[in-house]
């Protein structure tokens, strides 16, 4: 009698076929099998398209694994090791990564939506066109980060170090970026309606273009910022710092001026 072999075991001997060591392949059948691998090693692991959903990863060691597609909704991967790992287009939404290890990760395309990324490094990630919506991401390393076409709606970024990040055409809409660190960062053409900056550094940040319609703009430094053609309507700049910054075209109607530092060629209206 022929016998049949479960597609769950055609998949798991397809997916440990990369695996490097024995010790690894029971760690990938645990995963798979349990969806329980705390502290396990799988790095350089294939699991592109894997079903995680709920899974406990937490402290794993996951560098240069292929995560592509994966759905990791709602997992546990606290403290996990992603770097240089590829998470294109992964499922990421309501997962936690606290602390998480995700630098020059790619996360192209990936749907954080809801994630919890508190004190995770994610420098020089890879998150252009990425879905961050409400996520979670206080005190997260986010230097020299591609954010271009970024979903950031209403997510929390409070003291989080944005140095250098690419966030052209990222929406930010409503977001908390309070204490923030933007030094340098490029927002050409963000969405930033109604987000929250007070007190961020936005030191030589490029904003051309970018929309601050609403936007709560108290103390924060923008000293030899790039805001030509911005808009500023209705903003609150109270106590701002703009020595050095560049206006031309900007509209400040309806903006609170009250004790901000304007550049010595702007007068207030």
């Amino acid at each position: 009698m022929k016998r049949i072999i479960p597609a769950s075991v055609l998949l798991l001997a397809a997916i440990c076929s990369a695996c490097q060591g024995s010790g690894q392949t029971n760690s990938l059948n645990r995963l798979l099998q349990t969806k329980e691998c705390q502290g396990c090693d799988l790095r350089e692991a294939n699991l592109v398209g894997a079903q995680l959903k709920g899974a406990n990863l937490s402290r794993a060691d996951l560098g240069n694994a292929q995560l592509n597609g994966a759905n990791l909704e709602g997992t546990q991967l606290k403290s996990v090791d992603f770097f240089s790992a590829n998470l294109q287009q992964a499922n990421l939404e309501g997962a936690l990564l606290l602390n998480a290890n995700l630098i020059q990760a790619n996360l192209s395309g990936a749907n954080l939506k809801q994630a919890n990324l508190e004190d995770a490094s994610l420098r020089s990630a890879n998150l252009n066109s990425a879905n961050l919506s409400g996520a979670q991401l206080g005190y997260t390393n986010l230097i020299s980060a591609q954010l271009n076409a970024a979903d950031l709606n209403n997510a929390a970024l409070s003291h989080s170090d944005m140095i250098q990040a690419n966030l052209t055409e990222a929406d930010l809409k409503g977001a908390n970026l309070v204490d923030a660190n933007l030094s340098g960062a490029d927002l050409t053409g963000a969405s930033l309606e109604n987000a929250f900056l007070e007190n961020a550094n936005l030191r030589r940040a490029n904003l051309e273009k970018a929309n601050l319609s609403g936007t709560q703009l108290r103390y924060a430094n923008l000293i030899e910022a790039n805001l030509t053609g911005a808009n500023l309507r209705g903003a609150d700049l109270s106590s701002a710092n703009l020595t050095g910054a560049n206006l031309e075209g900007a509209d400040l109607t309806e903006a609170t001026l009250a004790g901000a530092i304007l550049p010595e060629e702007t007068a207030q209206p």
